[in-house]
């Protein structure tokens, strides 16, 4: 590996423009996807399948589960067929409080779960938030976070 490609492998930008959903039914790498996996592969993406104001995805423009799991398939079928290395990448999405992506289940934030005093429903909160992370073809859930909850108006 050049000192670029070890670099890039320690690299985790955002991912939600890595794809473009030509219709309903068919989704391919973007411009921008291809021509960083030319310059430097990097070793995974963070927010791929995000859909929120900031991502600018919507039920319109984002993917639903099935489109999900087609788009993480076919980035990393690009990135092991059409790059020098062919390392896969790892996709990383936040799951505070569910998968933040279209299609998923949306659970009460940390605030909330505590508020039940229930550690066995939390635990059943949790594996569905990780089943349904890792059926759209993710490999790590950015969540729960553990904090001491002084304004009862923060969502994290």
């Amino acid at each position: 590996m050049t000192t670029e490609e070890k670099i890039g492998q320690l690299c985790f930008p955002t991912g939600w423009e890595m794809y473009t959903k030509i219709d309903d039914h068919t989704v391919e790498p973007s411009k921008q996807f291809v021509d960083r996996m030319q310059a430097m592969p990097p070793g995974g993406f963070w927010a791929t399948l995000r859909a929120d104001p900031w991502t600018q995805k919507t039920l319109k423009t984002g993917l639903n589960p099935e489109l999900s799991a087609k788009a993480l398939n076919e980035l990393q079928r690009h990135v092991v067929e059409e790059t020098r290395l062919g390392i896969p990448l790892f996709f990383a999405e936040e799951s505070m409080h569910g998968h933040m992506a279209i299609g998923t289940t949306v659970f009460p934030t940390g605030l909330g779960q505590g508020s039940t005093w229930n550690p066995e429903l939390i635990n059943k909160m949790a594996e569905v938030i990780a089943f349904e992370t890792r059926l759209q073809g993710a490999h790590i859930g950015y969540g729960p976070i553990l904090d001491l909850a002084r304004e009862p108006r923060w969502s994290r």
